[in-house]
């Protein structure tokens, strides 16, 4: 992966008024709107676990009226010394290109420096997500009709193995869509990059992120679900 990891800015305070920070296993939150900048996306948990990209022909376009980072298959951000397992992942994105055959139809959201393993996707049509060992085990779980491309949707994967098996579940603004048990995938299910430099690559705008090293709660996940519903506006 391309970029220099979380070394280029350091000290951010938590974030008052939030119950995001109050919630246990906090490991990043990149929020909307919030000390953004075509270099780096700055952790607001304290944990100073910034998203950077230090080659400015990798580096999503930051829309400081819209709070939108753009990303496409040459830009992502470097997360690769930050470490994170990520059991519970929430994004609020929209999608800008429709991706629907082929080796070519992955939005990958978050990844790792192998293609193939430890992947949180979206395939476009809004039919199926995927969570990735080898390309040979990915497993599909049906969520039919679920995103219409160019609409802001909240995302949420939770898993309740580190190296991204056990059971899955994908919520859509706030509501359990699917769920399914994954074998364990292949790999050390720590993930390198928001996005990915690669034909795979997600293509779309991310407005907030946060992750999590451990499966929420029912009342915690509801509780940052709404906050950051609210915050990016979405309905």
């Amino acid at each position: 992966m391309l970029g220099l990891g979380n070394s280029i800015t350091s000290g951010v305070a938590l974030e008052a008024g939030s119950v995001i920070t109050g919630i246990s296993g906090l490991q990043a939150w990149y929020k909307f709107k919030t000390d953004a900048a075509a270099a780096q996306w700055s952790d607001q948990s304290g944990n100073d676990n910034h998203a950077a990209q230090s080659t400015a022909d990798n580096q999503p376009s930051y829309n400081s009226g819209t709070g939108a980072f753009g990303f496409d298959i040459s830009t992502e951000f470097d997360i690769t010394a930050l470490n994170l397992d990520a059991r519970t992942l929430i994004f609020a994105v929209d999608f800008t290109v429709q991706k629907s055959s082929g080796d070519t139809k992955w939005h990958r959201l978050m990844s790792t420096t192998s293609q193939a393993t430890g992947i949180i996707q979206a395939y476009l049509p809004g039919d199926y997500f995927y969570t990735g060992g080898n390309t040979a085990s990915l497993v599909s779980i049906a969520a039919s009709g679920t995103v219409t491309n160019g609409s802001k949707v909240l995302l949420t994967y939770t898993q309740t193995t580190q190296a991204h098996g056990g059971v899955l579940k994908v919520r859509k603004d706030g509501t359990q869509i699917a769920t399914a048990t994954v074998s364990t995938a292949d790999g050390n299910g720590v993930y390198d990059a928001l996005g990915q430099i690669d034909s795979r690559g997600f293509e779309g705008n991310m407005y907030e992120v946060a992750i999590f090293d451990e499966v929420l709660s029912s009342s915690d996940l509801t509780a940052v679900e709404n906050e950051i519903m609210s915050r990016t506006g979405i309905s």
